[in-house]
């Protein structure tokens, strides 16, 4: 049961209702921590924080990501490590700290190398590029989304390929470069439709 409402809230997730997802993984919580699975419990903090952190909750979002961090690290989860350090990267991005956001993306990317990680390498490259496009590093930031697109073709993630799709359409906005801008939203649009992600 608590894995359903877990699914729930990554139904309600994907679809942008924040409010409905965060109830729907605290549900998810509250049985977790009667069950005593620390994994599923590190799951759980990870699902709430991120909700947070759409939200703009920073401050709550760290709370919860600390604590999967913490459960990850004492249940040997490398994945789950990998996940949590990333997510201290988007914690640094938010208000600016981009040194900060960087090593993290870039530790991320290399324990996720390691251990064969292929979708956490994906969102490793494509928020370096994020950070190199924010430090007006446009090449930099261009390659790095394609090393993105790259791994996430071979998964068939259509959401992933929408996303730094989309990150590189902002770029060649950026650059003046529209008529390339507006190819890249066009493939993007047909992705959304299929995945149904109204926050893309």
């Amino acid at each position: 049961l608590a894995d359903v409402w877990n699914d729930v809230g990554a139904l309600h997730e994907g679809r942008g209702m924040y409010a409905q997802a965060r109830r729907a993984y605290r549900e998810a919580l509250r049985m977790r921590q009667e069950l005593g699975d620390d994994q599923k419990l590190a799951q759980s903090y990870d699902n709430l924080g991120y909700v947070f952190f759409l939200e703009g909750e920073y401050d709550n979002a760290l709370v919860y990501w600390r604590q999967a961090l913490d459960l990850h690290r004492k249940t040997g989860d490398r994945h789950g490590i990998v996940r949590s350090t990333q997510n201290m990267g988007f914690l640094h991005t938010a208000p600016g700290r981009w040194s900060a956001a960087m090593k993290s993306f870039l530790e991320a990317l290399e324990m996720a190398r390691g251990i064969g990680y292929t979708n956490a390498v994906a969102v490793s490259h494509g928020n370096i590029g994020l950070l190199q496009q924010y430090d007006g590093r446009y090449a930099a930031a261009l390659s790095a989304y394609g090393e993105a697109l790259e791994v996430v073709k071979g998964l068939g993630d259509k959401r992933g390929l929408a996303e730094f799709t989309l990150k590189e359409a902002s770029a060649l906005i950026e650059l003046g470069q529209l008529d390339r801008a507006r190819a890249k939203l066009d493939a993007a649009a047909a992705w959304v439709r299929e995945t149904g992600n109204r926050e893309q």
